[in-house]
């Protein structure tokens, strides 16, 4: 192969990262006394071959490990991190976040809505297949929204105590009507709550460049500013983001093992709970407040901090960390829509997604890549020399390999 492929090409590089890698949770689920069948491929080779988006061995056996593996699969996004971060290109001065619906593998055309549901239920008592379906997706929206009362009621009650504490501490009651309890046994999902029967985890949610209607996850990205590194990668089925906000910053510090001294995020991202968990006490956060935000302590505050010369400068940077790696990913790679569904394997799937921007990233580092007149050519031997100083484990990899 070395006579077929340039010193300098990205499979080397890419070869030498899964030699490195731990990738113990896929080795351990094979059994070397099982010589039943031909001769499988190894999986180091298989995992090279899925993230370099081969097509040799045949598609069958690449989706088959990826089914079998997905989850280790997932988990080496934060292995590839840390080889980032060993190379310098994660700084934590400034991360940017946001977010970006990702079309499920769904049509939108196959969810129905639950009146409608209610309404076709009376008229399929013939086309008992169908009506089976519909009948589960029914049975999964009101759970969910039994889900959602019920969460709603115990915030309820909370704040029902804090506040007969508030009125004993001062003696009187405040003026108002207390918060209300629902019931979760009363409790239906609205009429135009959806779920969609080939992917019943995703959503419909509104394209944020094409302003329309897509079957979607919502997939979030923590940048950082010095390279453009994804350090935090989350994926939901709720179109708002400002629930993502802490449980980035959350996994930036499980990743890294510290957080970032600047925040920024767009006033999606903007609430009092986000911005004043204690988590953030050494984080200097410039999220703008919504128009319609009914704290104004802490808005005006941010406003008047956005508004500063230093605020401005830092939040202008905010679109050119972010959203070029969400452009890089879905235009450049071609990454519109998810192959798997169902939530947990679409968030495994995101990662890997992540985990080969990653690859690229600290490819084009380490190959001292520069920009001339024929475009992007790779230095073999500048390669060889981030490789070997930058990344010690690739030594041993290949002193192990040779």
């Amino acid at each position: 192969m070395r006579e077929w492929v340039p010193e300098g090409h990205l499979i080397w590089f890419l070869s030498d990262v899964v030699d490195s890698l731990d990738l113990s949770a896929i080795m351990r689920t094979y059994q070397k006394d099982d010589l039943r069948g031909r001769a499988g491929y190894h999986p180091a080779m298989m995992v090279k071959l899925i993230l370099s988006a081969d097509g040799h061995p045949d598609h069958d056996s690449l989706a088959d490990f990826r089914r079998r593996h997905l989850p280790a699969l997932a988990d080496l996004f934060l292995q590839v991190l840390r080889l980032c971060q060993q190379a310098g290109l994660v700084k934590l001065g400034h991360v940017a976040l946001d977010g970006s619906k990702v079309k499920a593998n769904a049509s939108k055309h196959k969810a129905m809505s639950y009146e409608r549901m209610c309404r076709t239920e009376a008229d399929l008592t013939r086309r008992e297949s169908r009506l089976r379906k519909i009948r589960e997706a029914k049975a999964a929206l009101e759970a969910e929204a039994r889900e959602q009362a019920e969460a709603k009621a115990a915030d309820a009650r909370q704040r029902i105590a804090e506040r007969e504490a508030k009125e004993k501490d001062r003696g009187r009651k405040f003026g108002g009507r207390p918060p209300t309890v629902p019931d979760p046994d009363t409790a239906k999902p609205k009429p135009k709550a959806q779920r969609n029967f080939t992917d019943a985890d995703s959503r419909i949610m509104v394209d944020g460049a094409t302003k329309s209607f897509v079957q979607a996850y919502n997939a979030h990205a923590a940048v950082d500013e010095h390279s453009q590194v994804i350090v935090a990668a989350t994926l939901t089925q709720r179109a708002n983001d400002k629930q993502d906000f802490l449980p980035l910053l959350t996994q930036i510090e499980e990743n890294l093992g510290a957080l970032p001294r600047r925040v920024s995020a767009d006033s999606g991202f903007f609430s009092e709970t986000n911005l004043s968990d204690p988590l953030l006490s050494g984080v200097t956060c410039y999220v703008p407040p919504e128009q319609s935000v009914k704290e104004p302590a802490l808005a005006e505050a941010m406003r008047e901090r956005l508004a500063s010369e230093e605020g401005r400068a830092v939040y202008a940077r905010r679109k050119a960390m972010v959203e070029p790696v969400f452009g890089q990913i879905k235009e450049a790679r071609g990454f519109r829509r998810f192959s798997l569904r169902g939530l947990c394997a679409v968030q495994a799937e995101w990662r890997l997604v992540c985990l080969t921007h990653h690859l690229l990233k600290l490819f084009r580092a380490q190959a001292g890549i520069e920009r001339g007149s024929g475009g992007r050519k790779p230095r073999p031997q500048a390669w060889r020399e981030h490789r070997e100083r930058i990344c010690p484990c690739f030594q041993s990899a290949l002193a192990s390999a040779s």
